[in-house]
């Protein structure tokens, strides 16, 4: 309903010359882009703000939506520069964002992200952490075999 309302709104604007003087004819999709993550990047926590810019060289943009894992579309909070709260499922999760401009053009993009609930992803930890508590495990492993030793 939002959306439908949005795009009324953009139409009725779209129809008044003097607020619209440079999207006569405007056919051109407007572009959206996300910037606060990568595609396929790995994340510790379920709820993140996912942001970007939509940009419209002709009618302006009108309305850009976020819509998580295919569910229903939700408005973003902006129009140039977005953002929209998203609570993530365990796993892979499928994001597509779609910006509309005054013209009802749209245009769209996708991205991926990982989320697993430990903060060091699907494999326990993983890097120079994982190496370095492990390395203290066995120290203090062998010290406590090394002083039993002694005692015997």
């Amino acid at each position: 309903m939002r959306r439908a309302m949005a795009l009324f709104l953009a139409l009725l604007l779209a129809g008044s010359p003097g607020l619209r003087a440079s999207a006569v004819g405007d056919t051109e999709p407007p572009s959206v882009e996300v910037l606060s993550h990568g595609s396929n990047q790995r994340v510790g926590e379920a709820g993140i703000v996912l942001s970007g810019r939509a940009v419209d060289g002709g009618s302006g943009v009108a309305l850009v939506e976020v819509r998580l894992n295919g569910g229903p579309w939700v408005e973003a909070e902006g129009r140039d520069i977005w953002s929209s709260r998203l609570r993530l499922e365990e796993g892979r999760n499928t994001i597509s964002i779609r910006a509309v401009d005054r013209e009802g053009n749209e245009g769209l993009a996708n991205l991926t992200l990982v989320y697993a609930s430990d903060a060091s992803g699907e494999h326990g930890l993983a890097g120079a952490a994982g190496l370095a508590l492990l390395s203290a495990a066995l120290a203090s492993i062998a010290a406590l075999l090394w002083g039993r030793r002694k005692k015997d």
